[in-house]
């Protein structure tokens, strides 16, 4: 038989080849080779002792591997061999891509559902921010007025209308990131092998949180900046 790394670790043996052992039922079972540690089951999981042994009894199923480009053939060729010893028997077959990768159906479907309401919350986010900064331009208007007669440029004008805002995002983002922290890493210390989550992801979020506020309300704040007094006067 064949043992991983693993297994050869817990037996405790140095030098396993040749070794022979006991295994469910069957005495004098002969190591013949060590095979690298490879994950077979879910990455939820350590990587454990695995046996490769030969079996008396014919097994089946079939593991075949497939040269890339010509699996069509390939199978068309195997079904076709099937038959002539099993032609009452349906030619069923699955690749173990497909099968190892079903294994985190569960993680695929919570990515898409993440990306869809980190869109959804990202666009009634701007939606808000765009309905407080009209709100807050239209009550400002005398103030942005006054100053505008006084000689305030429009950079001014827009950080007086923005500042407030960004300060709002940046507290926003402040409480959400502790949050954020805490459940993504107890997600991914789930996994026995995970990533290590890294504080440039958290810059990166920020930066681009603020970005999006800004332009949101910045529009809308140079727009109003640009207003002509006399203009905004009439309206009053």
């Amino acid at each position: 038989m064949l043992i991983n790394e693993t297994a050869a670790k817990e037996m405790g043996f140095n030098q396993p080849l040749g070794k022979t052992i006991s295994l469910m039922g069957k005495d004098n079972l002969q190591i013949i080779g060590v095979i690298k540690d490879f994950h077979f089951q879910t990455l939820y999981e350590p990587i454990r002792p695995l046996v490769v042994r030969f079996m008396e009894k014919p097994s089946p199923l079939l593991v075949a591997k497939l040269k890339a480009g010509s699996e069509k053939g390939t199978l068309e060729g195997m079904k076709t061999l099937y038959n002539q010893f099993n032609p009452n028997v349906a030619f069923d077959y699955e690749f173990l891509d497909e099968q190892y990768n079903r294994l985190y159906t569960s993680e695929q479907k919570v990515s898409t559902l993440a990306s869809f309401f980190a869109i959804t919350s990202i666009i009634i986010s701007c939606l808000g921010l765009l309905g407080l900064v009209i709100f807050m331009v239209i009550k400002k208007r005398k103030e942005i007025i006054i100053r505008r007669i006084h000689g305030a440029s429009v950079p001014q004008v827009v950080q007086l209308l923005t500042k407030e805002f960004l300060y709002l995002v940046g507290t926003g983002l402040l409480i959400s990131f502790p949050v954020s922290y805490f459940f993504s890493k107890k997600w991914l210390d789930s996994f026995v092998y995970h990533v290590d989550l890294q504080w440039i992801v958290f810059v990166l979020v920020g930066f681009f949180s603020i970005a999006i506020a800004f332009l949101t309300v910045g529009y809308h704040a140079y727009k109003a900046a640009h207003t002509n007094p006399a203009e905004s006067l009439k309206i009053e």
